[in-house]
């Protein structure tokens, strides 16, 4: 039998193997949802600043939910402890979503006319905050998840 026209020997294949075990661990739901949450925070504090206001109630409703992992709020831990988790339907654990649970968002965002459900009588124009926020920071966002990766991938294979 000739002898093989290239021959690799690879040193230290222990410690490649486990750095490699370490580096999968990242791609875990958890690690990804940080990356993903990292992301909305910027699109979510954009529409904060520019969301029209008048009693500020709809500025501080504005959040980020509809991801498996729980920031805690109150003194609790864990992802049944944060009120606005959920969003929207949907359990994609690569989902995040920034909206909000005040009824009346989606009439400043899209506008309305015609009647609500008291009868009364509206023309109010659109004031859109959360499509131009989403717009306005695409590439920040794309930067903002990979660098949380990066971070989280180097800290993984130390």
């Amino acid at each position: 039998m000739a002898e093989p026209f290239l021959k690799i020997d690879v040193q230290g294949d222990q410690e490649l193997s486990r750095a490699l075990s370490r580096a999968k661990d990242v791609f875990r739901a958890e690690h990804l949802q940080n990356a993903l949450l990292a992301g909305a925070l910027l699109v979510m504090n954009d529409a904060k600043r520019t969301v029209a206001r008048k009693t500020g109630t709809l500025a501080r409703s504005l959040h980020v939910g509809g991801y498996g992992i729980g920031l805690g709020e109150g003194g609790g831990h864990g992802p049944d402890t944060y009120p606005y988790r959920n969003i929207g339907a949907g359990s994609d654990p690569l989902t995040v979503q920034v909206g909000t649970n005040v009824p009346y968002a989606a009439r400043i965002e899209y506008g309305f006319v015609g009647k609500d459900v008291m009868g009364r009588r509206f023309r109010q124009p659109a004031q859109p905050y959360l499509r131009p926020a989403i717009r306005k920071n695409e590439e920040a966002v794309v930067a903002e998840v990979r660098r949380v990766l990066l971070i989280q991938l180097r800290a993984a294979v130390r």
